[in-house]
């Protein structure tokens, strides 16, 4: 057999045997596919740029990189998108502490309320006295009309407060005292009384201007922190995203360093073949064994990669020690769908084409900015929080009045003699008498009200802080919604001419193989064309993976992710897709 058909069945040998080895990590983890089955992606013209295409219809974004790294037994176990954000949203540190923010805001808002309360007081008491009186000389001791008197007191009362967020008190009460004096009489003298004070602030705190701003106050902050947990929710969830995506890229790098690792020790090996037959001399194996050597080094690079690239995931998810070192393998599955401006066909070289993402991303985020302003989380919550300063503001104006409190009071008592329990209320339902009406005016003036004016200082400097930053918070909205859409235009752009480049090498790869073979090149040739192949492969890995990026970007952005709230299959569909990305929720 001479070495021609020796080298043709190692090939065929070869890519019948490492069947596994030929397919990418997306085939992995969902059914291998050999390297003769793939299709390869095309480029066709969508949003500005070109946008990688399945010959099925479908605008998929998924490896064409053979990566013999993992096995069928652990296809099962691989890490999907939707598990890792629903692991998010019950470990992970941030999401915790905004859920206790929220329930420390809500226990303000029950402690604000607190001053609203109905304050009830009662008291009972009772006494005995014995004392010196002066009687009639029969009944006195010496003769001198001096005599003992005894007596016994029994008091019960009982008020209620109750403070309006209005700035009105009212105070109700009701009083009942029994007198008993045995020499006097054998009756008890039972006196009751009835209340009701009312006290309107006419100066300070009219309307309720100090005592419910603290209510007022901690209800803003309430929903401002239901806001940023929305927030912070859509942006760990954007985390989880990207650090998903790395996981997965960094994976199908290591399988694409791995597959170049193999096909040099192909080259070794048909090199070798090659030599045995005289084909080839014997020193163009240095070349060979030396990038294998390299493709062996990148490699041991990317495992760790890989290592670190799960670390940071597991870090994400707040996964303990033992969960993060062993944490599934992720897999990248990405769907583009349409563009809203389709009008680039194609890349251009001129300074237009650079400058154009930037234009269209700008027109843009004016169109839907207010859309967007008005489902953004953290522009409520700049918003509650701004609201709650000015209710300080004013509060703090208000305590710069003088105290001027008007009483009014209205009452009823009556008198009846009994010694029966019911008797001692029975004044004020046989014998109510004595109306009584008070009004009393109370004024007090600090005279330097010092308090009053380091509050409204605070307060000033607090309500121009709050207001700032609502207003950076809306500029800062605007700019990242440009810089995301255009970021999401070029990834497109890039994501085409990528698959493209990728197409490009293997073909290169191949020409240069068989020149070599034939005896018109040289392995230098080879290796280079090798080396750009592996290259186009770790790029078209990044580029998709920068393309996942942007997608999250742009939905965090745009306010999607927090309109969809904990639910991770949605959110999962919204990374793995940009369709509807245009549409404002």
């Amino acid at each position: 057999m001479d070495w021609h058909a020796r080298i043709s069945r190692r090939r065929r040998t070869s890519h019948v045997g490492s069947g596994d080895a030929m397919a990418s990590t997306e085939g992995l983890l969902t059914g291998a596919r050999s390297q003769r089955g793939w299709r390869f992606l095309r480029a066709a013209p969508l949003g500005g740029g070109l946008l990688t295409c399945c010959l099925c219809g479908r605008v998929v974004a998924q490896s064409a990189v053979a990566v013999p790294f993992v096995s069928r037994d652990t296809l099962s176990g691989a890490l999907s998108l939707a598990d890792a954000l629903r692991a998010a949203m019950s470990t992970n540190p941030s999401l915790r502490i905004a859920r206790e923010q929220v329930r420390i805001d809500r226990g303000s808002v029950t402690l604000a309320r607190s001053a609203f309360d109905v304050a009830l007081r009662s008291s009972l008491g009772s006494g005995r006295s014995d004392g010196l009186g002066f009687a009639p000389p029969a009944t006195s001791e010496s003769g001198t009309g001096i005599a003992a008197l005894r007596s016994q007191t029994t008091e019960y009362a009982i008020s209620a407060e109750k403070q309006f967020d209005r700035g009105l008190i009212l105070i109700p009460s009701l009083s009942l005292t029994r007198l008993v004096q045995p020499s006097h009489s054998a009756l008890a003298v039972n006196r009751a009384q009835a209340n009701v004070t009312a006290i309107v602030p006419l100066g300070r705190n009219r309307g309720g201007g100090v005592v419910a701003v603290q209510q007022r106050s901690a209800e803003h902050a309430l929903a401002a922190s239901g806001f940023d947990q929305r927030q912070t929710l859509a942006r760990v969830m954007m985390d989880v995203a990207i650090s998903y995506w790395e996981y997965a890229a960094t994976i199908e790098q290591l399988g694409a360093l791995r597959y170049a690792e193999s096909r040099a020790q192909t080259l070794v090996n048909e090199t070798t073949e090659l030599v045995a037959g005289d084909a080839r001399p014997k020193s163009d194996l240095i070349q060979f064994r030396g990038t294998l050597a390299s493709r062996r080094t990148q490699r041991i690079g990317a495992e760790q990669s890989v290592a670190e690239a799960r670390q940071r995931l597991g870090i994400v998810l707040g996964l303990d020690p033992l969960a993060v070192l062993t944490l599934p393998p992720a897999r990248m599955a990405l769907v583009a769908g349409e563009s809203p401006d389709a009008t680039v066909t194609g890349p251009r070289d001129t300074v237009a084409s650079v400058l154009d993402p930037d234009i269209r991303g700008r027109d843009w985020a004016r169109q839907v900015v207010l859309e967007v302003l008005r489902v953004r989380p953290d522009l409520h919550a700049a918003r509650a929080r701004r609201e709650a300063s000015d209710a300080q503001l004013n509060a703090a104006r208000n305590g710069l009045r003088a105290g001027v409190d008007l009483r009014v009071g209205a009452g009823v008592s009556g008198l009846d003699q009994g010694l029966a329990l019911t008797a001692a209320a029975a004044p004020l339902l046989r014998n109510p008498r004595g109306m009584s009406v008070s009004i009393q005016l109370d004024y007090a003036l600090p005279l330097l009200n010092l308090s009053a004016r380091g509050a409204l200082e605070q307060a000033e400097a607090g309500a121009a802080q709050a207001r700032t930053i609502e207003r950076d918070r809306v500029r800062q909205v605007e700019v990242a919604l440009a810089v995301a859409a255009a970021g999401l235009f070029r990834s497109r752009e890039a994501l085409g001419n990528a698959a493209l480049a990728l197409q490009m090498a293997r073909e290169v790869v191949e020409n240069e193989k068989q020149k070599f073979r034939l005896g018109v090149s040289t392995q230098i040739d080879v290796v280079f064309a090798e080396d750009a192949l592996t290259n186009a492969l770790v790029n078209d890995i990044a580029t998709r993976a920068a393309y996942a990026t942007a997608v999250a970007a742009l939905r965090l952005e745009s306010g999607a992710l927090a309109a969809v709230g904990e639910d991770p299959v949605a959110l999962a569909s919204l990374f793995r897709s940009d369709n509807e990305l245009w549409r404002i929720p």
